[in-house]
């Protein structure tokens, strides 16, 4: 199976031997990597009773931007509370 890191371009890709049951594939994510267009992808080829058999599959990748979030504060109220009385 081939599982790869992608954006605009590879990023990261590695062969792993299918087996039987959950496997468990760490992915290595650069800290510079610092997009919104991150997917996982896995594709997987063989065959089945003389049948070519294809699979694939995609999953978007999130990071945690905790730490770029804008703190938002009501300016509003103020105004609000003026206009009110």
């Amino acid at each position: 199976m081939l599982v790869t890191l992608e954006t605009d371009e590879r990023e990261w890709s590695t062969r792993v031997k299918v087996k039987k049951g959950k496997q468990i594939i760490r992915v290595p994510i650069s800290r510079d990597l610092a997009r919104h267009d991150i997917y996982l992808t896995t594709t997987l080829t063989g065959m089945q009773a003389n049948t070519p058999k294809r699979y694939f599959g995609i999953v978007p990748v999130t990071l945690n931007r905790d730490a770029r979030r804008l703190e938002r504060k009501p300016r509003c109220r103020r105004w609000f509370a003026r206009w009110s009385h």
